[in-house]
């Protein structure tokens, strides 16, 4: 098991360990089945076993790792289902918290999303570079509701989702035609949000979720797309 840590060393040392451990779970690197043992990734990482202790009960806590007595932590198979399941709860929590931020969310902040969808949309190039913002920009727009949603459980929920699903497009790599979909699936999600229609908002987050749920099983699990 070869874990490198992310570029970043901004994030939480915690986070430093989550990142890189649910990136080689989600790449295959990790199999199910396989036992991950705190000395050696405190090692590996080159820090202490007291971050690495909490990295794996946060990951339990996402059903990705199970802690068994005598045996430390074992991954969870990941599969198809593994993803659903992801996205399913990911759909419950953002598409509520869409309802609740519709109509509340300040002019500058939503004006200021829509003018970044628009340049990349306008200028959409198939670039690292362009992806990159793609993602930055879809990362500030999920955050931007659950900021506004006025219920702190339900955000924080919203960000340990969103450090899953982070790390699983990471795995997937560039594609630039689906994220191009999902800017244009972000304009209908905010023009609800901005009519002060919270049926409206979660409708449209939820189908976009719905629709990240298939592109998701496409590229991790051709087979198991429906």
């Amino acid at each position: 098991m070869a874990l490198t840590p992310p570029a970043t060393q901004s994030l939480p040392l915690q986070t430093l360990v989550t990142r890189p451990l649910l990136h080689s779970i989600f790449s295959g690197e990790i199999p199910g089945g396989a036992r991950l043992i705190e000395q050696d990734i405190a090692e590996k990482l080159n820090i202490s076993r007291a971050p690495v202790r909490e990295a794996l009960r946060e990951i339990a806590a996402m059903g990705l790792v199970e802690l068994r007595p005598n045996r430390g932590a074992v991954v969870c198979p990941f599969n198809a289902e593994s993803v659903r399941g992801i996205y399913r709860v990911r759909m419950a929590l953002e598409s509520d918290a869409a309802s609740l931020a519709a109509g509340k969310i300040p002019a500058a902040e939503s004006e200021a999303c829509e003018r970044i969808f628009e340049d990349l949309l306008i200028n959409r190039a198939t670039t690292h570079a362009w992806s990159e913002r793609a993602i930055e920009s879809d990362e500030k727009f999920h955050e931007m509701i659950a900021a506004h949603c006025g219920v702190s459980r339900l955000a924080m929920e919203i960000r340990r989702y969103k450090l899953l699903v982070l790390e699983i497009r990471q795995a997937l790599g560039g594609r630039y035609k689906f994220q191009e979909e999902a800017i244009h699936q972000h304009v209908a999600i905010m023009e609800a949000l901005r009519s002060g229609s919270g049926e409206g908002a979660a409708e449209a987050m939820r189908q976009h979720i719905l629709d990240a749920t298939e592109r998701a099983l496409e590229a991790l699990f051709p087979k198991a797309a429906s």
